[in-house]
């Protein structure tokens, strides 16, 4: 993903101007925060930064929802519900930032 950004920027900027085509860059985010967690000081940074795009990436998936004034859909658990992962994960590492996600995670979906 990271190399796609860098190569075909438009792309990635045309991906995420929709929702439906914005779901799987949760994906990899959900992948990226459970493969790297437990791998010591890079794992750490990896899944601060990672959690942290994610946790915009959902913002910025229920901005455009609302744009879109669009229902419910089954394909929004990477970009929505998947933020609990990243939440999770970054608690293991920095506690009272994870406990912030987490908190906003529960805000967002309760």
């Amino acid at each position: 993903f990271l190399l796609k950004a860098v190569i075909a920027w438009r792309v990635v900027v045309d991906e995420l101007s929709d929702p439906t085509r914005s779901t799987p860059m949760g994906v990899v985010c959900i992948t990226m925060v459970c493969v790297f967690s437990g791998r010591g000081v890079v794992g750490e940074a990896v899944v601060l930064v990672t959690s942290a795009f994610h946790f915009c990436l959902a913002i910025w998936f229920f901005y455009m929802t609302y744009q879109f004034r669009m229902l419910p859909d089954p394909s929004w658990f990477p970009n929505t519900v998947g933020l609990a992962y990243a939440s999770i994960k970054t608690w293991l590492y920095f506690p009272v930032p994870g406990k912030i996600m987490m908190m906003l995670t529960m805000i967002f979906f309760f």
